[in-house]
């Protein structure tokens, strides 16, 4: 299990760089990061984090791929105006199920009431 930490802004900016890595392939999947990533950084409300999250679950790297995970934090990041994740967002639903959005709609309610 993951522990929670308290992260700084610089510390947040710098998991964002991890995640980013993380993505290009060029940091170990760290069964931690996607923790780290959205306490640090998603959860602040940074719209990139969020974006960058959701591709994580997509592309099940550094977690478990989860496509409804994923298109919920898109959902977060394009109500934040993230262009890419209004287009990630606008794909993704033509692969999910009319039970799948709900869920995801569903977690990504959940998600923004936790920035307000």
């Amino acid at each position: 299990m993951c522990d929670t930490p308290s992260v700084s802004v610089h510390q947040a900016q710098n998991e964002l760089r991890i995640g980013v890595a993380l993505l290009g392939g060029l940091a170990e999947p760290g069964h931690c990061l996607p923790v780290i990533l959205r306490d640090a950084t998603a959860e602040q409300g940074n719209a990139d984090a969020q974006f960058i999250l959701g591709l994580m679950y997509a592309n099940g790297r550094g977690t478990a791929q989860d496509i409804v995970r994923a298109y919920a934090w898109w959902t977060v990041s394009a109500a934040a105006g993230h262009e890419l994740a209004i287009k990630m967002q606008e794909n993704a639903a033509e692969y999910l199920t009319a039970e799948e959005l709900f869920r995801a709609h569903s977690i990504a309610a959940e998600l923004g009431e936790r920035f307000r």
